[in-house]
């Protein structure tokens, strides 16, 4: 909702309208784009959550519907302009082993999304560099429901992790209530960060450790780029703002480190 809410703020004063469509598969989403682009009813999208050899970046250049690219950038003939999830991911690793964690664990997006791609091998090569071992990674689809089933068998495990980063701020926020289900307690037996620094995160108790990625801002500058596009001129594809760390109150040294 930050996003569409950025976008909104772009377009309102220049009196264009944004439709939003929910699509529950590939296919719908492809007749979705031929509809519009046959019915000249839009003039630009934004492309998200883009996977390995997507079809959607030359289908939208058949169709001449003008396209960004919101994540990396998947061909040297499009827009991309994404975020720094691979530096907010390595920083999030470096803080909590700086605070004594060495058994952290993640609750993942959707493994086959580029920018989830992303921020999975940050994770595993920053901790194989800082020397320990593999992290467990359960991906998810983003929801509610299979947050809450992550966080219980992450916490279920033998050797349970005394941190766990989560790819958005709901399922983080449902792994608050896991936790305090199963009787564990945040931060003193497990750490919990969360993504996007979103109202969530902050209104939380505790409130949630969280990378700082601008989300509100980051839709802006990608709307302004689609309206470059559609007004003939062209954008530079790029990274987007820096990674970051907002710490609160759900992460702190372990207790065996104490």
């Amino acid at each position: 909702m930050e996003f569409v809410s950025g976008a909104v703020e772009v377009l309102s004063p220049k009196d264009v309208s944004l439709t939003f469509r929910v699509a529950t598969s590939l296919e719908e989403e492809v007749a979705t784009y031929q509809a519009w682009a046959s019915s000249n009813v839009v003039d630009g999208v934004l492309l998200t959550d883009l996977v390995n050899g997507d079809p959607r970046p030359e289908l939208v250049r058949q169709l001449n519907l003008e396209a960004v690219v919101v994540g990396p950038q998947p061909d040297d003939q499009s827009v991309a302009l994404w975020t720094a999830d691979a530096e907010a991911m390595r920083e999030a690793v470096r803080y909590l082993v700086a605070i004594g964690h060495k058994v952290i664990a993640r609750v993942a997006g959707t493994a086959s999304y580029l920018h989830i791609e992303a921020r999975t091998a940050a994770m595993r090569q920053e901790m194989a560099e800082l020397g320990l071992d593999a992290p467990v990674i359960l991906n998810t689809d983003f929801s509610q429901e299979q947050g809450l089933q992550a966080t219980r068998r992450l916490l279920s495990l033998p050797g349970r992790p005394t941190a766990i980063i989560y790819d958005n701020d709901v399922m983080a926020a449902v792994g608050l209530g896991v936790a305090a289900e199963m009787g564990v307690r945040v931060p003193d037996d497990v750490s919990m960060v969360a993504w996007d620094d979103s109202l969530l995160s902050q209104l939380s108790r505790p409130p949630l450790t969280s990378t700082s990625i601008k989300v509100h801002e980051y839709s802006a500058i990608v709307v302004e780029a689609l309206l470059a596009l559609m007004d003939g001129k062209q954008p530079r594809s790029g990274k987007v703002g820096e990674g970051g760390l907002s710490v609160r109150g759900s992460t702190a040294r372990p207790r065996a480190s104490s």
